[in-house]
């Protein structure tokens, strides 16, 4: 345990779990993963005049190979505005630790665009304010110069640059310094004027210099990215020069376009900058009327020294409505639905690598029926025409013929082109798998690609092949022989959050998985996390083939980003999001990585419950939590599987954030066997909540005037208690009507958290966990009976809190009534339940009561085998020995307390089968077989009486003839035979509990069990003899048990069963001792009564009969 100073929101087993207090057990399962839905198909594609993503430019084998173009046409650009060119980017003072790890998210989203052989630049030199979060990819580490950001080394760098084609990126905040607009550097902030200085002294002669490159651009090109931008870019304007501002004017507000700007360029890396330019504007547009905002961005190109041109458009272009396949010249499609591309909302741009778990966490406010699952699948992206067909550009680059872009291994240092139209060297296959290892080696290896053995086979539609990424570095093949039982495994799975004080929460998953066999190759179908309330993006999805060769979704952004708002519905038999990877075979490596991101997290501070493991063996997992380095922080392992140990922390401290991150290695999968508890994946936990006093003040603040009493309240409360005699008699009566109410949960906005007001709960009666335990509460209050007080009771159901792990842990409430000294804990949830009964999931649990003075959690009681008992009584008979295979009649009585009572509830309120009987979900016959005839029982919702039931039908199989032991030893004797009479006894069928295991038991819902069961039987004739079997007993826990075989009558047999389950959830080291013991209480259960027949019955059985003699059972 580490103390640095959470909770887990547990996945629930019953109906009221989740819903009850949705958002709270969102907050923290994200096992969950695992969990993140309401997806939608977004279209994000723009057609400006560029060459679509997946068409690299073919080069040209010799002058005469190209046919020139008509003459009017201009001819292709082969290479985008970045290359050649000296970039500077600069990030200014991020403020906090969201904006700290977006600027350098999106700083490593650039440069990876710079990787690229069509947009390598000749300098790049990055001003940023923590360098060393920034990630340089290797094969720009030789031309990339990286440096503190500030006014100074910023205004330093003019000079250096003096003469060079340039290309300036600002981005950050902007404001006021006295009536100047400004940019936030640290140092002074910089002016207009000041960047005015910088451009004329970096480009004194930008209307002369030139670039050597296939494209002819201006020398000096600025992205300006911050309020107040438009002043600036006004300022610089000059022959020359290319301006992109944020705003024309100098708006206030934060600009939200450079990320959207970094999506754009990164599918289409190609584009010149007008295009871009253009692309930005539409995307902005998109971005607003999507989220139905008001734009407080209008970006603005500035060229020359020609009036600005307003980048949005005058309203959101249809094409970006819907995905449709491109039937124009440089359109291009997204990924869509194969059903329908619905327009949903696109989540707030941010950055690449920004974070929000699932294995799972689901988001705060969504509930039961409010799952929405969104369309998207791998279908054509950009360049992919109608039925997947590429499209052929026309126009201007029309001669362009597409080709897959060169992948190597080798990282290229300039400016690559494309392979010669003449290379003869032979092709290798897109999916051939590497050969197999040799019996005693294994070597893994990517396979081999270079320019001359790239592959001809084309790309699926919606796919480009890219060089591997420094990503790949990271992880290496694994050897097949290690994981025999699995069809794929997990190279390395990586979970980041940033934890802002906002408080917002980014999360980001990114996974590498090595299909090893063909029943792995259902890893390819890769399923997206889907919920409501949050951002989400695709960030990259790649495959790698067994020859090294790398495909990558052309437009992954659109495959899947939603915002969704609370509360909306979504039809179930919707599909869920998923990927399906082309030309996945053995040995091929999927990446998938994404963001889920609550811009305005429900809570003051985070908690959460990261799933460290998954159905595959994990290779490496290693999980990143960035928090503000002045807040509270604790965390604690959870569940470890057997062998692997609690890692050290590599921490690290930046100006606003200090970072947590664990490694582990070699995490088994996640394995849950039958009768196990619901949470058994292992799980990081961490909170941000200071206390337990912190969390409770915050609560007990949310909920206030949710519990007013009203004249309608205080009339009903007196009507139902009418009769009672004592204030623990009103009490129950307001208990058993509160949990007679339908449980309905409709968690939408702050009411995902807080009660509905207990007069709207008591006229529409229904309500979820919270509302019921509110108006419990509230009836109680308004009754005004002397020292009795109620009080919200927060519950991890299903689950656990910890002391020193404040935060969200609860998903379920219930009410703590005191009357005088006594304490009652009342669960109205779940009108199965009596009064007195916690239902499962309740008991044992730590628990937070909200009554304005809490700091520290309580303990709910723990159920004892005395209070949880089945009460049964069997009467069959009479046997008759002439017949003995014939059925006999039989009744059987049932009366229950506790676990028993309830689960009997449950189960005549669902069963639709009749031809079964009801008490089949407690017991079962072990000796013999039942048919029913008829049953009864007390009405479910009678929660004022008992619960009973009987039955009448008839046993089988309860005796059968066999020769006696002499008669079979000895075939020369006349033919003797004796009778085996099974005495029906019935117990639970925990069966399932005897496999062997490598989780903890969870049986009878958790609960101790107490089994009285007396069952007699009654034979038509009085035997000659009777034997039976001597007494069997088992004295230790978990499980005790005695069985007693007894003759009151000379025709009569009567078996006594007690049987006494310690405790329903047994630990790991439990298990082997209860299922020894229940091995013996089974052997011991099918002991027979052995019956030697009168003289009359012998002359019977010695005559021919139907029966086939059979070895005796002993």
């Amino acid at each position: 345990m580490r103390d640095v100073s959470l909770p887990i929101v547990p996945t629930i087993l019953k109906r009221c779990a989740v819903a009850c207090i949705p958002s709270l057990a969102r907050t923290i399962s994200l096992g969950a993963l695992s969990a993140l839905a309401a997806l939608a198909a977004l279209t994000f594609c723009i057609a400006p005049p560029c060459l679509p993503l997946q068409a690299q430019p073919q080069a040209e084998a010799a002058p005469a190979a190209r046919p020139a173009p008509p003459a009017p046409a201009k001819p292709a650009a082969t290479t985008s505005f970045l290359t050649g060119r000296d970039i500077v980017l600069v990030t200014g003072i991020p403020g906090d630790i969201s904006h700290e790890k977006l600027f350098a998210d999106n700083i490593t989203r650039f440069l990876d665009i710079c990787t690229r052989p069509e947009s390598r630049p000749r300098r790049i030199y990055i001003l940023a304010d923590e360098p060393a979060s920034v990630t340089v990819p290797s094969v720009l580490r030789d031309i990339t110069e990286t440096s503190p950001s500030g006014r100074a080394p910023f205004m330093a760098l003019a000079e250096k640059l003096k003469g060079r084609p340039l290309l300036l990126i600002l981005w950050g905040h902007g404001g006021m310094l006295g009536k100047n607009r400004v940019y936030h550097l640290r140092g002074p902030r910089l002016t207009a004027d000041d960047l005015k200085a910088w451009a004329d002294t970096a480009a004194p002669n930008a209307a002369t210099t030139t670039i050597t490159s296939d494209i002819a651009p201006p020398v000096a090109q600025f992205v300006l990215y911050f309020p107040g931008s438009g002043v600036f870019a006004r300022h610089i304007a000059a022959h020359g020069r290319e301006i992109i501002s944020s705003d024309l004017a100098g708006a206030r507000d934060e600009s939200v376009g450079f990320p959207l700007a970094v999506d754009h360029l990164q599918h289409n890396p190609s584009a010149d900058f007008a295009a871009w330019a253009t692309s930005i504007g539409i995307a902005t547009a998109d971005w607003f009327n999507d989220q139905s905002l008001v734009s407080t961005e209008s970006p603005t190109l500035w060229k020359d020294t020609a009036a600005p041109v307003a980048l949005l458009p005058p309203e959101k272009p249809k094409a970006l409505a819907t995905a449709k396949p491109p039937t124009k010249p440089g359109e291009s499609a997204t990924a869509t639905s194969p059903t329908s591309a619905t327009d949903k909302e696109k989540a707030k741009p941010g950055s690449a690598t920004d974070a929000k778990d699932t294995p799972g966490g689901s988001p705060p406010g969504a509930g039961p029926g409010q799952n929405p699952n969104a369309h998207a699948a791998s279908s054509p992206s950009p360049g992919a025409g109608p039925a997947g067909q590429p499209t052929v550009p026309t126009g201007p680059l029309s001669d362009v013929a597409p080709v897959p872009a060169p992948a190597t291994n080798a990282p290229a240092t300039g400016p690559a082109t494309a392979p010669s139209a003449t290379a003869s060297t032979p092709t290798t296959s897109e999916t051939a798998a590497p050969p197999p290892p040799a019996a005693d080696t294994y070597e893994p290896h990517w396979g081999t690609l270079t320019p001359s053995t790239t592959t001809t086979d084309p790309e699926p539609p919606g796919w480009i092949t890219v060089p591997p990424s420094d990503a790949w570095a990271e992880v290496t093949p694994a050897d097949p022989r290690k994981y025999p039982d699995a069809g794929a495994v997990s190279l390395l799975r990586r979970s980041t959050y940033v934890a802002d004080e906002k408080p917002s929460l980014r999360q980001t998953q990114e996974a590498f998985i090595q299909i090893l066999t063909e029943e792995g190759m259902r890893a390819a179908d890769f399923s997206l996390p889907s919920d409501s309330g949050v951002d989400f993006k695709v960030l990259d999805a790649e495959i790698r083939l067994p020859n090294g060769v790398v495909r990558r979704l052309a437009n992954p952004n659109a495959l899947a980003t939603s915002r969704m708002s609370d509360g909306e519905d979504a039809d179930d038999d919707e599909p869920s999001p998923r990927i399906a990877f082309p030309g996945a075979v053995p040995g091929a490596v999927l990446h998938i990585r994404y963001e889920i991101v609550w811009d305005d997290f429900p809570m003051p501070q985070i908690s959460m419950d990261v799933n460290l493991g998954g159905e595959l063996p994990i290779v490496t997992r290693v999980v990143e939590v960035r928090v503000p380095n002045r807040g509270a922080f604790h965390y604690m392992f959870h569940r470890l599987p057997a062998g692997v140990s609690e890692p050290d922390p590599v921490t690290v401290s930046t100006r606003y954030a200090k970072v947590w991150r664990w490694t582990f290695a070699n995490m088994p999968p996640n394995k849950r066997d039958n009768l196990s508890p619901s949470e058994n994946n292992p799980a990081l936990l961490f909170s941000t909540f200071a206390d337990w006093r912190e969390f409770s003040r915050w609560y007990w603040r949310l909920i206030q005037d949710a519990d007013r009493i009203t004249p309608e309240i205080v009339s009903r409360a007196h009507e139902i208690t009418k009769g009672a005699k004592s204030d623990r008699e009103r009490v129950i009566a307001l208990v058993n009507f509160v949990t007679r109410m339908r449980y309905v949960a409709i968690p939408m906005g702050v009411n995902s958290h807080r009660p509905h007001a207990a007069a709207n709960v008591l006229a529409n009666n229904y309500g979820d966990c919270k509302d019921k335990a509110n108006l419990l509460n509230t009836m109680i209050r308004a009754l005004k009976m002397h020292d009795v007080e109620a009080h919200i009771v927060l519950v991890p159901r299903m689950s656990q809190a910890f002391d020193n792990l404040p935060g969200l842990a609860f998903n379920h409430a219930i009410s703590r009534i005191r009357i005088g000294t006594e304490i009652i804990w009342a669960d109205t949830t779940d009108d199965n339940a009596r009064f007195g009964l916690l239902p499962p999931g309740d008991p044992g649990r730590r628990v937070l009561v909200i009554d304005s003075k809490s700091s520290r959690l309580e303990t709910l009681p723990t159920p004892h085998p005395v209070d949880h008992v089945i009460d049964l009584k069997v009467a069959t008979g009479p046997v008759d020995l002439h017949a003995p295979t014939a059925p006999v009649e039989a009744t059987l009585q049932l009366k229950t307390m506790g676990i028993a009572d309830y689960l009997m509830r449950s189960s005549v309120r669902r069963s639709s089968d009749k031809n079964t009987p009801d008490l089949w979900e407690l017991v079962q016959p072990v000796n013999a077989r039942f048919a029913l005839t008829s049953q009864k029982h007390t009405p479910a919702l009678k929660l004022d009486q008992p619960f009973e039931w009987s039955a009448k039908g008839k046993f089988s199989a309860v005796a059968k003839r066999v020769p006696t032991p002499a008669a079979v030893s000895n075939t020369s004797l006349p033919s003797t035979y004796e009778h085996l009479l099974n005495v029906p006894l019935l117990l639970p069928e925990w069966t399932d509990a005897l496999h062997d295991r490598t989780s903890p038991l969870f049986i009878n819902e958790g609960f101790p069990l107490t089994i009285r069961q007396a069952s007699t039987v009654r034979l038509a004739q009085v035997p000659a003899s009777l034997t039976l079997p001597q007494a069997v007993r088992g004295e230790a826990p978990p499980l005790k048990f005695s069985i007693e075989w007894t003759r009151p009558r000379p025709d009569e047999v009567v078996a006594t069963l007690r049987m006494e389950l310690e405790a329903g959830e047994l630990a790991t080291t439990q298990t082997g001792a209860f299922q020894t013991q229940l091995r013996e209480l089974l052997a011991a259960a099918a002991m027979p009564v052995v019956v030697v027949p009168g003289v009359e019955e012998a002359a019977v059985a010695a005559s021919p009969g139907p029966a086939t003699p059979s070895t005796p059972t002993k």
